[in-house]
């Protein structure tokens, strides 16, 4: 140690394309005497998802099991995103 100065191994960056391409080359054990700990929460970004019951006729249940086996997802998946999808259509839209 010359002069009581190390200098930095992590260079600074100019953007955020730049670190990323550094970190994507570099091992990132070779940097964790230099690494600081954050103390930061992190907010789950997922929409929040609300229980709903919903009574069918046998018929349309029948239909909808096999439309959604047929597109390989889960009848639960499938619902959400056929609700989803009309919701959104033009005409629909609340104002």
């Amino acid at each position: 140690m010359k002069g009581g100065f190390i200098m930095s191994k992590i260079p600074k960056f100019k953007t955020e394309k730049e670190e990323k391409e550094f970190w994507l080359s570099h091992d990132a054990t070779e940097y964790f005497e230099e690494i600081e700990d954050v103390k930061k929460t992190m907010r789950d970004a997922r929409p929040r998802k609300i229980r709903t019951t919903l009574y069918l006729a046998m018929k349309e249940h029948d239909k909808i099991r096999k439309l959604a086996f047929y597109n390989g997802i889960s009848m639960a998946n499938f619902i959400r995103h056929t609700i989803s999808e009309k919701l959104n259509t033009p005409r629909l839209k609340l104002s």
